[in-house]
């Protein structure tokens, strides 16, 4: 047996060798031991290994068998309580992406992940809120839209009829700028000042025409709108000069354009020839002149046939009583009263023809009225009774002869 073991070691410092002893094989470690030039070791039988080798796997498989029972309680457990649970959340979550907040969460939740739930449902509820309120919002931008295209459209067409009436005015308008640049001219002005749409945007106003007053004084409503704020009108008779043409007599008016602040960004100029009316009213005035002095000539030829009739019956009644002195001085003083009436409304004549003021004096009413009376019922059989105020007034009258003779011309 030794030599046996001797012959496994070959000379070997240590090893392994196997060797049978009353029949039981056995297994041996053998380590050279120089100080006794022997081998040491120990041996063991190999059925004892191999129980402990099958006792060891058993053991093993034992262990094994308990961890992967362990392992697959665990991962249930896991995807029960864990992996589950988050793949509800992850579905959730995604229905809540596809805009469907109206699922709900099913299945339990328990520990952390409860908690995550808990506070994504409160995440999702603040969602549906904000949600909530954003449809809410563009119900509104959406409502407010609609009002704002029918605002658009309604402004649009406002535009539109302003545009089409500005066209079709009978007065020319010109628009300009800060600048007094043109930026809108119609039909009417076009025509009136000599040039065209193309040639008027753009250039100032001073270089399509100018404006002079009654006495050829150069004057600028555009600027004077702009500078005071405030609308500028004619006043006497301007006349329109354009660049092109000759010029005629305007009535104009002249207005800033407001801004919602209040503030000019520039101005509307509106003008009109009024050559022709100007001359209507020239002719009109003269023919009411031409009445005017109609009816003076008839008033003053009424006067003086008033005046000529008792002179006339004076000198005709003094003639047949000629050789009475007494009674011939009686029939001509009532001639010479009117004789000085008729010199009086001659000199008062002559003063309005003069263009000069009339001489007032001052007179008695009482005996103009007495007078005047008298005059008209001279020859009559009627006799006047007269009542009058105490301390009556005078009266400053123009001229008192021809007022005690004619009411006509005064």
């Amino acid at each position: 047996m030794v030599r046996g073991l001797l012959n496994e070691m070959d000379g070997k410092a240590r090893g392994v060798a196997t060797y049978t002893v009353h029949g039981t094989k056995k297994i041996a470690c053998l380590r050279y031991y120089p100080p006794w030039q022997a081998y040491v070791g120990i041996g063991v039988n190999i059925d004892d290994i191999h129980a402990l080798h099958k006792r060891f796997t058993e053991i093993s498989l034992a262990a094994i068998t308990a961890a992967f029972a362990l392992a697959a309680l665990l991962a249930l457990a896991v995807h029960r309580f864990i992996i589950a649970p988050l793949i509800s959340l992850s579905v959730y979550a995604m229905e809540i992406s596809k805009g469907n907040y109206g699922v709900e969460i099913e299945g339990r939740f328990p520990m952390e992940i409860g908690v995550l739930k808990a506070a994504f449902e409160g995440m999702v509820g603040r969602v549906k809120e904000n949600m909530a309120e954003i449809v809410r919002q563009l119900e509104i931008v959406k409502e407010r839209g609609a009002e704002r295209d029918e605002a658009l459209k309604a402004s649009q067409l406002n535009e539109e009829r302003l545009s089409v009436t500005i066209r079709c005015m009978g007065d020319g308008v010109i628009s300009t700028d800060l600048s007094s640049k043109v930026t809108l001219i119609n039909k009417t002005a076009e025509r009136l000042l000599g040039i065209s749409h193309v040639q008027a945007i753009g250039k100032e106003i001073g270089e399509i025409f100018t404006i002079n007053d009654e006495n050829g004084h150069n004057i600028d409503p555009v600027r004077d709108a702009l500078t005071q704020n405030r609308l500028i009108e004619s006043r006497g008779r301007e006349s329109l000069v354009p660049k092109t043409r000759g010029g005629f007599d305007c009535a104009y008016a002249c207005s800033p354009i407001l801004d919602s602040s209040s503030c000019a960004i520039g101005t509307v100029f509106v003008f009109r020839d009024i050559t022709e009316h100007n001359r209507l009213v020239e002719q009109a005035l003269i023919a009411e002149k031409l009445e005017s002095v109609g009816l003076l000539a008839g008033g003053i030829a009424h006067d003086f046939n008033n005046i000529l009739t008792p002179i006339h019956s004076g000198i005709s009644a003094a003639l047949s009583h000629i050789n009475e002195p007494q009674r011939l001085e009686k029939l001509l003083r009532p001639a010479l009263k009117a004789a000085e009436r008729a010199v009086g409304l001659t000199h008062q004549l002559l003063t309005f023809a003069k263009g000069g003021e009339p001489v007032k004096e001052d007179a008695s009413l009482e005996e103009i009225v007495k007078d005047t009376a008298g005059f008209v019922l001279s020859g009559a059989s009627i006799i006047c009774h007269y009542e009058f105020a105490p301390n009556l007034w005078l009266a400053a009258l123009t001229n008192v002869r021809s007022a005690k003779s004619s009411k006509t011309l005064f």
